[in-house]
């Protein structure tokens, strides 16, 4: 018995060893280019406005090395706005980087009818 204990610790251990170290990397909206590790999270962290009916459309070029993990609505203090009586004023997007290379991410703003941005931002996300 004493043995499959040590084992099991041992499988464990190594599992957690190999495991990469969770990073998580704040994106400006000026964009760039963002250079990371597998298993890193990339946020990027957008303002909105509730009254103006504009969203946050998101594409990429290559889904493969990036998925986008949550699309979260905050309010000014940072907490979730699906129960707040407040306005969200940010929309909170989190990347996880899942396999090597290169993606490159658009942002763009504007109205659902599919108008001019208002406002964009593009990312390229070097996972090593």
């Amino acid at each position: 018995m004493l043995r499959f204990v040590l084992c099991a610790v041992c499988v464990f251990l190594g599992a957690c060893a190999a495991m990469p170290e969770q990073r998580i990397l704040e994106a400006s909206i000026d964009g760039g280019k963002i250079e990371c590790r597998m298993g890193d999270a990339v946020v990027v962290s957008l303002k909105v406005n509730a009254h103006s009916g504009c969203v946050w459309r998101v594409s990429a070029d290559n889904c493969r090395s990036v998925a986008l993990e949550s699309r979260e609505l905050k309010d000014e203090d940072g907490d979730s706005a699906g129960g707040s009586s407040e306005s969200p004023t940010r929309e909170v997007f989190v990347f996880r980087c899942v396999n090597a290379g290169t993606t490159n991410i658009v942002f763009s703003y504007s109205k659902p009818a599919g108008t001019r941005p208002v406002e964009s931002a593009n990312f390229t996300i070097v996972v090593k």
